[in-house]
């Protein structure tokens, strides 16, 4: 039981099983992943696998092997946990980012602790039905009177109490259908043909000049965490990296001192590209540090009589949004990006 919360810049963290002489990553996540199979079983709730995994910079990440049964795993664990702590105990919520386990920073403390004392527990031989046993408790009363000619009487009363309670879990499976392409091949017949022509001939040489649309900023929903991703459009009139690149140089233009820059990562669970803080050699700057310029830079941009202000925070060190504020921010994040492309807001403030 040496699971951890993760340390987070934002409003989530992932669970980490740190590695130590006496038990590694691995083990610890194959011991949850027994109680909560053992769990899964008890409940006829299919459960994946659970491994050691990194997500968004973040090392040892406690995560699912399997992408469309994490929320069904999360859930059998909430539940555990949530059994385990009793019931003076608080409801323990895990939830999925890709296939990594997160919990609520808030609460992921109390949580991971009762996930350590549920786990040894487990390891020792107890909570194996994923059932708290309440012990059965019994209450003695004798009372006795005595007189010189009265017998003596005794009076016993017995009380036994059993507490039971029972985990759902309900899990939602859903299959995806790749399409299919054919080529057809259709043979070409060649004639060579020689012969002496003089001829007069003007042509027209068109070209297609394609211009770079800069501001294609767009939020990554994540609906059932209350967060959303960042990413880049890529089509034929923009990319990534691009657009990336006029962030960049807005951020050193608004604070010189910052030494690493945000990055276009592709992302394997939501299969996008999302943005990502990389570090510059030696540097003592953090996802924070971007993101808190990317909000003065904002604030800026606005002007002093804008009433609206916009937070950004990270998991790791992904950009992430709150989701119910990430459409109306990317809208000026956008206006931001273009001004600055065609040649305005250069000093990191409104002319």
């Amino acid at each position: 039981g040496v699971f951890a919360c993760a340390e987070s810049t934002g409003s989530l963290s992932f669970i980490q099983a740190k590695n130590s002489i006496l038990a590694s990553c691995d083990a610890q996540a194959d011991m949850l992943s027994s109680l909560i199979t053992n769990c899964g079983k008890l409940l006829s709730v299919n459960v994946g696998s659970l491994l050691c995994a990194d997500f968004f910079g973040v090392v040892d990440v406690v995560s699912v092997n399997s992408s469309l049964l994490c929320d069904a795993t999360a859930e059998v664990l909430s539940d555990a946990l949530t059994e385990f702590s009793g019931p003076d105990g608080t409801q323990a919520e895990v939830q999925c980012v890709g296939t990594g386990l997160v919990i609520d920073k808030e609460n992921c403390s109390a949580t991971v602790n009762t996930m350590n004392r549920m786990t040894e527990a487990y390891a020792l031989g107890g909570f194996q039905d994923c059932i708290v046993t309440t012990p059965t408790t019994s209450q003695s009363t004798t009372d006795t009177s005595t007189l010189s000619s009265t017998p003596t009487s005794t009076a016993t009363s017995t009380g036994t109490s059993t507490a039971t309670s029972t985990l759902t879990t309900t899990v939602t499976l859903s299959d995806t259908t790749s399409p299919s392409t054919s080529f057809t091949t259709t043979p070409t017949t060649t004639t060579e043909t020689t012969s002496v022509t003089t001829t007069e001939t003007s042509s027209v040489t068109t070209t297609v000049t394609t211009t770079e649309f800069f501001g294609a900023f767009e939020c990554v929903d994540q609906p059932s965490l209350e967060i959303s991703f960042l990413r880049a459009r890529s089509d034929s009139n923009s990319d990534c990296d691009t657009q990336v690149l006029v962030l960049n140089q807005i951020l050193q233009v608004c604070d010189s001192s910052l030494s690493g820059e945000i990055q276009c990562v592709t992302d394997t669970f939501l299969n996008t590209e999302i943005l990502v803080y990389s570090d510059g050699p030696n540097s003592t700057f953090t996802c924070e540090n971007s993101t808190g310029v990317i909000a003065y830079a904002l604030q800026e941009f606005m002007g002093p009589g804008s009433t609206d202000t916009y937070e950004l925070s990270c998991i790791g060190n992904t950009l992430i949004v709150d989701l119910e504020t990430c459409g109306s921010m990317i809208k000026v994040l956008n206006s931001m990006v273009k001004e600055f492309a065609e040649g305005s807001f250069q000093t990191c403030t409104v002319t």
